[in-house]
């Protein structure tokens, strides 16, 4: 073997070694950064999930879920008393009554606001038992934070190699009423980014049903999921709107009407 071919060799081995020692450095050392990282939880979760664990927990969490219940349903059913009395007194003008048409309202707006620890109480006692394919989609135990009007929501997440807590700062939009937009601003499982369009695909899928009809879209840069809500209220002759769900003063505002 020529001089020059054996030191083309050692260059080879040289290199191959290189290579080696960097892949080596890679597989130890990566997981031993991202692994911490990735354990990281939000505070808010973190202080939720230790409140909950309290023995005396369950009985309170079931209570604010009654209250968020109570909320969001009394201005909804005054509303609809109020569209039910204006259909009664056009039948009425139908067989002759007097009464001034201008008078009578066809549409009635509603509106509440939920707190942070009534939503959470909502979240942990019936979200588990209304959607629980959101479960086997690989989203667990979410929680809401509404701290300085701004929405975020923290869960436990499995999806692929992936286990930890995935952090959501989202944005709601209704640019037309039952047209909710949902934009996916940022998502993290612990301090590592992780794909919006993944977990907007994820939730997607977890919310299948109920009358919903979903598709994925881009908006102003951000994965969006579009939801058209369907009329929840059992008597068909009317219908329920939904215009806004805005965090304010740590409570979620939500509006709309019943015509």
């Amino acid at each position: 073997m020529s001089i020059l071919s054996s030191l083309q060799h050692k260059r080879w081995f040289k290199w191959t070694l290189n290579i080696l020692f960097v892949v080596t450095v890679l597989v130890v050392l990566v997981p031993l950064v991202l692994l911490p990282a990735i354990r990281v939880k939000p505070a808010f979760y973190r202080e939720i999930l230790a409140r909950e664990k309290a023995a005396d927990a369950r009985p309170i969490l079931m209570q604010k879920s009654r209250d968020a219940i109570e909320k969001f349903n009394e201005p909804i059913i005054k509303a609809g008393e109020a569209v039910s009395k204006s259909a009664r007194l056009e039948r009425e003008i139908q067989v002759g009554e007097e009464i001034d048409i201008d008078i009578i309202p066809r549409k009635q707006h509603w509106e509440t606001e939920l707190t942070e620890d009534e939503i959470n109480g909502y979240l942990a006692i019936e979200v588990p038992r209304l959607l629980p394919q959101l479960s086997s989609s690989g989203i667990k135990n979410p929680r809401i934070s509404l701290r300085d009007d701004n929405l975020e929501i923290a869960c436990q997440i499995e999806h692929g190699m992936v286990s930890g807590v995935l952090n959501l700062g989202l944005d709601i939009q209704f640019p037309q009423p039952n047209r909710c937009v949902i934009l996916f601003q940022k998502a993290y499982v612990g301090l590592v980014p992780f794909s919006r369009e993944t977990v907007r695909d994820t939730f997607a899928s977890g919310l299948k049903g109920g009358g919903r009809t979903m598709e994925s879209a881009a908006i102003q840069g951000d994965p969006a999921l579009v939801i058209e809500l369907g009329n929840d209220l059992k008597n068909p002759e009317f219908a329920l709107i939904l215009r806004e769900i805005r965090p304010t003063n740590g409570s979620l505002s939500i509006s709309g009407a019943v015509r």
